[in-house]
């Protein structure tokens, strides 16, 4: 005689199937990844769902979706993609790997796990060629780069930078590795493509399966999210420190000065000033500067927008930046707008140790000629 499945025990089973391919968020018991958005995909079930546990814990708002569900529109909602451990080839094999990569270039960020199998994931946008899986020599190797933001401070020896599982072959000269196994195999690498980032780890993150005594230890998952999202961080600028309206002379053979203002929340030592660059609305080139140097020059204008005041320093050190006038002029066109009021940009990054985020502001110059 047939059993008859009865109408309950249906639904269960189709609000299950339902819940697998939607997005799963999870509320964190951890702050320290507060306001973070992460997409966890790959391989469905046990990894993907550990690997969103673990992330969900330190704070991160955190969905995961089969990858034959995902978007341009979709992963354009969340700082950070991560491909679960094995999951490469199921993003590849979905058609996905064109969408992952647009999406890292307009500045998305994206992790990838150990993909454990013999690949070369086409969701990567350069040559990260896998050519044998589980080959591992995982607690064992060398960090390569002691000062940059994911390895400060952390060891191989207590599992704080991830344990290696795959063997790599010759990867392309666009990552950087930070650390090797003791086969000089890389174990965690990064590269920027247009204006995203992405991080290759070949350990283990989620819950189980897990070498050298544990698995990737907290920090580990929290530096990645932080280093792979783009965030940029808004800073005071403040073009002619000390004086007020800021005219700009097209013709002038002299240089611009251009402070970006510390305050008690931030220190401009953290920034790399060989990254800035000052830009106009219009024109996508930027400027390089001269030189610059650190000292009290500037007060951040806080009041209304397109204002300003004639204020010098207050206490706190700033990165004072000088350009050259005539170039300024020329590769912003600044002819063009002569007697105009407009907003100039000042784009850059901090240093690699400071997560590298990139840092944004402006002010306004009058243009004369």
């Amino acid at each position: 005689m047939k059993k008859m499945l009865s109408f309950a025990t249906i639904f269960v089973f189709v609000v299950s199937m339902f819940s697998m391919l939607a997005p799963q968020v999870r509320a964190g018991v951890s702050t320290v990844l507060s306001g973070y958005d992460v997409l966890v995909t790959g391989e469905p079930g046990y990894y993907t769902d550990s690997t969103a546990t673990r992330i969900g814990d330190l704070g991160a708002s955190v969905y995961t979706a089969d990858p034959s569900t995902l978007t341009s529109s979709m992963l354009a909602e969340y700082c950070v993609v991560w491909i679960s451990l094995g999951g490469a080839d199921n993003v590849d094999d979905a058609g996905k790997a064109d969408i992952v990569k647009s999406y890292v270039y307009n500045s998305g960020g994206l992790i990838l796990e150990q993909p454990n199998k013999v690949m070369t994931p086409q969701c990567l946008p350069y040559v990260f060629p896998i050519v044998d899986e589980w080959f591992y020599n995982p607690c064992t190797g060398t960090v390569l780069d002691p000062n940059h933001f994911l390895t400060q401070g952390l060891t191989i020896e207590d599992n704080e930078i991830p344990p290696t599982y795959d063997e790599v072959g010759t990867i392309g000269s666009e990552w950087t590795v930070l650390a090797i196994d003791g086969d000089g195999d890389p174990k965690l690498s990064v590269a920027h493509y247009g204006a995203g980032r992405i991080i290759v780890e070949l350990g283990n993150t989620g819950t189980g399966s897990c070498v050298c005594g544990e698995c990737m230890k907290d920090i580990m998952i929290e530096r990645m999210v932080k280093w792979a999202c783009i965030h940029a961080i808004p800073v005071h600028v403040d073009i002619k420190p000390g004086s007020w309206p800021n005219s700009v002379n097209t013709k002038s053979k002299g240089v611009l000065p251009i402070a970006i203002c510390g305050t008690e929340e931030f220190d401009v030592m953290t920034i790399d000033p060989a990254t800035v660059r000052l830009h106009s609305e219009d024109v996508s080139e930027g400027v390089a500067p001269l030189r610059w140097s650190w000292e009290d020059t500037a007060t951040p204008y806080t009041a209304d927008i397109g204002g300003g005041h004639a204020l010098d320093g207050d206490g706190y050190l700033d990165l004072v930046l000088h350009f050259r006038t005539p170039e300024v002029a020329s590769v912003l066109t600044l002819t063009d707008n002569l007697g105009e009021t407009l907003p100039l940009m000042l784009r850059g990054n901090l240093l690699e140790e400071y997560n590298g985020a990139p840092i944004e502001g402006q002010d306004n110059v009058r243009i004369l000629g």
